[in-house]
């Protein structure tokens, strides 16, 4: 099995309850990936900044990479926030998970649980584990 996570919202937002998951999980056979909008570059910097182990992850998906190698064009007027037309970004997610098997995603936006109905993944949202507590 492999859980994907979200950085924004869900890793960045409750480090330790998240930390806590894995170490636990690790001790099954359970891979944990990174599922996340920005450049895999800036997504290896916050998870560092967050003290993430590196070896906790069995991959790092970017939204922003994977439309790029598909050969989507992005509006890069902000560099700091590349973004692509709507249905395809909201989309990417879902067919991330579907292409590297990953049965689970976490993730704290709801936009994109809908295309997870086309997939065999599923999507949790970050409320789901975490409820309303705060770090």
């Amino acid at each position: 099995m492999r859980i994907g996570f979200d950085l924004h919202g869900v890793l960045d937002s409750y480090p330790t309850k998240f930390k806590a998951i894995i170490k636990l999980l690790e001790k099954t056979d359970i891979t944990f990936a990174i599922v996340s909008g920005p450049p895999r570059e800036k997504i290896e910097e916050e998870l560092t900044k967050l003290g993430f182990e590196w070896s906790d992850f069995y991959d790092i998906y970017s939204v922003v990479d994977y439309l790029y190698n598909d050969g989507v064009e992005f509006d890069e007027t902000d560099p700091d926030n590349l973004w692509c037309d709507d249905n395809i970004w909201w989309d990417s997610k879902a067919r991330i998970c579907q292409q590297h098997d990953i049965d689970f995603l976490v993730d704290d936006s709801l936009k994109y649980k809908p295309a997870f109905k086309l997939t065999k993944s599923e999507f949790i949202h970050v409320s789901e584990i975490v409820g309303k507590c705060k770090e």
